[in-house]
């Protein structure tokens, strides 16, 4: 049995691989994680975000003290992290139904993705699609989707 929104010590989940970085919008990904960390969180905070995947695992994409960067896990430690976790992010820009989108929704988490994923026709409760690139844009929604209390409800 999945944890409930309550007990996930992570909010957030990134998921940034560095191969085929481009065509998996992990520079969008990325840059979400530290564009979100920089407008939505201050020095104490209780949300806590992760950068997963290997894409600027070296700093080279961003820093924030808010995001933990742990680079590239194995298949167990992502779903352990999963498990844990209220929003994975994947913000790809072709990957048909990606597996990290199937592997967060049996999790129990919430998925903010693109049309591009085919993540909405697997679940259309939990997956959301960002309505747009533009990083102010996806911050407000990744907020609503942690602050809105009938999304967490169903996870």
């Amino acid at each position: 049995m999945a944890p409930t929104s309550a007990q996930r010590t992570v909010d957030v989940i990134f998921y940034a691989p560095s191969a085929s970085w481009y065509r998996k919008g992990s520079d969008l990904t990325a840059a979400l994680a530290y564009h979100f960390a920089d407008r939505e969180m201050g020095e104490e905070t209780e949300r806590r975000l992760v950068l997963l995947g290997g894409y600027g695992a070296d700093g080279s994409k961003g820093t924030s003290a808010n995001v933990e960067v742990l680079g590239r896990l194995s298949q167990d430690a992502l779903l352990s992290k999963m498990a844990n976790a209220k929003v994975v992010v994947f913000l790809t820009r072709n990957d048909n139904l990606p597996n990290v989108i199937i592997e967060a929704l049996a999790k129990g988490c919430l998925v903010l993705t693109t049309p591009f994923s085919g993540g909405v026709e697997a679940s259309p409760d939990r997956v959301h699609l960002a309505r747009s690139a533009d990083m102010e844009a996806l911050t407000l929604q990744l907020r609503k989707l942690l602050d809105d209390a009938q999304c967490r409800s169903a996870v």
